[in-house]
């Protein structure tokens, strides 16, 4: 059964909460948020890739923290 997608939210805010941000890095918060978006994009018919830490594209400008596709479309 799918869970409701703020109950998703909740989740994802709950593990932001545990973390001490005292010690915390840019990658410490990484995880909730990547299994937030994971559970977002398998919600979606067809299902939606997450893929973190892409590869730089041709230009080798930018390094996006994560990637979102639609069948082989980067959406996000």
């Amino acid at each position: 059964m799918k869970r409701k997608r703020e109950n998703l939210f909740v989740d994802y805010f709950k593990a932001i909460k545990e973390i001490d941000l005292s010690d915390a890095t840019e990658y410490t918060l990484r995880t909730p948020l990547h299994n937030l978006l994971d559970s977002l994009a398998k919600d979606k018919k067809p299902p939606h890739k997450i893929i973190p830490e892409p590869k730089r594209d041709k230009t080798k400008l930018g390094a996006p923290d994560f990637k979102v596709k639609f069948k082989e479309a980067i959406i996000g």
